[in-house]
């Protein structure tokens, strides 16, 4: 700082990061008290070099506070870490994207459990964080404190039909609680199917949060379970993660290795390779000059595929609607980043579960 202005940096050196953006518009300041604004007298101008300098530089000192602040917590407090970025979600990645991530540094999801799980994600040791009722897409924070405070006053729950009788929610959210696999471990039913078969059977008898003297005694038939990739489906579906650990692509393994495709991390420095990934972002800037930027996801590791001008004109409603790519390219690999300018693509489909390996 000592190419800047001293009556500068005497004034502004120690602002406040919550200040910081007052420093840049200095004109005038707000005052609340008296209803109107204060001009701010400035040794130089704000449109010096000097000062425009200066403000470049707390910039850089902020982003680089919170950018070493969240290194360190990574590190040394993973979990927690995770939990904080999933709860405030910030930046463009989805939650299925950060708990990828997370496995690779040692940190994975425990399931959502309508015993254990609260409002917000929570570590629950210094390498599992618990999914919260709230990532239950339609159930409001309001109705998941009615259930923790009903779980507090009345004892934890012994399956979907005591929680039916004591907690009034609506038919559309408690399906989707047991799809989200909510009582997975909770009563004598051993899979969804067979808990989203009782929950249908009471329901039909009374209306929820009202106990009845006399109810139908549930006796599911012999239903089979979920295969591991209809649960991925359903998790994601109604929650937006899986707790599992199981990607999209598993289920498409052997085929991508039929048709030589490789995945990103595998991917070498300049070499002309096919990759297949899960759509997790999607960039079209009007300053790139007609360019579009996928980033493609399998598990933990990610490429982005830059589409010419060419290829988004011959394909354009392909991309506008597929979930996955099978892409061909030439690859860019720097560390673990990996670029690879699109040749050829194709959509991966995804639908069909259970014929994906045929």
């Amino acid at each position: 700082m000592a190419d800047l202005n001293p009556a500068l940096v005497k004034q502004f050196l120690h602002v406040p990061l919550a200040e910081g953006e007052a420093v840049r518009e200095p004109q005038s300041v707000a005052d609340d008290a008296q209803g109107k604004t204060v001009a701010v007298g400035l040794p130089v101008s704000h449109r010096s070099p000097p000062y425009r300098r200066l403000v470049a530089r707390t910039h850089a000192h902020a982003f680089a506070q919170h950018a070493s602040a969240s290194a360190w917590m990574r590190q040394h407090h993973p979990a927690a870490f995770l939990a904080g970025v999933l709860a405030e979600a910030p930046g463009m990645w989805p939650a299925s994207t950060l708990g990828h991530e997370a496995r690779r540094w040692g940190v994975k999801l425990a399931p959502m459990c309508i015993n254990r799980s609260g409002i917000s994600y929570r570590a629950e040791s210094a390498q599992v964080v618990r999914a919260p009722l709230t990532a239950v897409d339609g159930l409001s924070p309001d109705a998941a404190r009615g259930i923790v405070q009903e779980r507090l006053t009345g004892g934890k729950f012994v399956g979907v039909e005591d929680f039916y009788d004591r907690v009034d929610l609506s038919r559309d959210t408690l399906e989707t609680l047991v799809k989200a696999g909510a009582f997975d471990v909770q009563g004598p039913r051993p899979n969804r199917l067979q808990v989203f078969y009782a929950l249908q059977t009471v329901a039909h008898a009374r209306k929820p949060g009202t106990r009845a003297l006399l109810g139908p005694q549930v006796q599911a038939p012999d239903l089979p379970d979920l295969c591991a990739d209809e649960t991925l489906w359903l998790d994601l579906e109604t929650k937006g993660v899986s707790e599992s650990g199981r990607h999209p692509l598993d289920a498409h393994r052997t085929r991508l290795r039929d048709v030589g495709c490789k995945p990103p991390e595998a991917l070498r420095h300049g070499e002309q390779a096919w990759t297949a990934g899960l759509i997790v972002a999607r960039q079209k800037p009007p300053t790139a000059g007609g360019f579009a930027f996928y980033v493609l996801e399998d598990g933990a590791s990610r490429a982005q595929a830059v589409i010419s001008p060419d290829l988004w004109e011959a394909h354009r409603v392909l991309l506008r609607d597929a979930q996955a790519l099978i892409v061909c390219g030439e690859a860019t690999v720097r560390g673990r980043a990996v670029t690879l300018r699109v040749l050829r693509l194709s959509e991966l489909p995804l639908s069909h579960v259970r014929q994906a390996a045929d």
